[in-house]
């Protein structure tokens, strides 16, 4: 099976752990397009599930680090993650319902990595990156 997504260097924002979280997030991502193209509903809501799962753990680590570094930008960025996981956790039960297809939360899973990762994580990153200020 061919993996759709692939990490790209440019994908990085320079902070190991959180590439490697970003890199998890496209592998479970690439795992609901499998399902996609298998025709396997029930495989595919598992591997959203399993989306949101490691998601929340991101981003439970993501804001901790942001509130211990002083991140300006802590509530608009976490009310973001806030609402991706009620939007993914709404995709989950429209899935269960059949309400909706795999195709929908596919794309909506690739328009955010992109735009997240390269968007807020940046920013959030060169925060981090910065030396203290006195």
């Amino acid at each position: 099976m061919t993996d759709y997504l692939e990490w790209l260097d440019e994908y990085s924002v320079g902070i190991p752990e959180l590439d490697a979280e970003h890199r998890r997030l496209m592998e479970l991502t690439n795992r609901v397009l499998h399902a996609v193209e298998a025709h396997d509903h029930p495989r595919g809501i598992a591997a959203v599930e399993e989306v949101i799962a490691v998601m929340v753990k991101h981003f439970d680590r993501e804001e901790a680090w942001m509130r211990t570094s002083g991140f300006p930008g802590y509530e608009a960025h976490r009310a973001a993650h806030n609402e991706h996981v009620r939007r993914l956790m709404g995709f989950s039960l429209e899935l269960k319902r059949e309400a909706i297809d795999l195709v929908d939360v596919v794309e909506f899973l690739m328009t955010w990595l992109y735009d997240h990762i390269q968007h807020l994580d940046v920013e959030f990153a060169a925060h981090l990156k910065s030396p203290p200020t006195e």
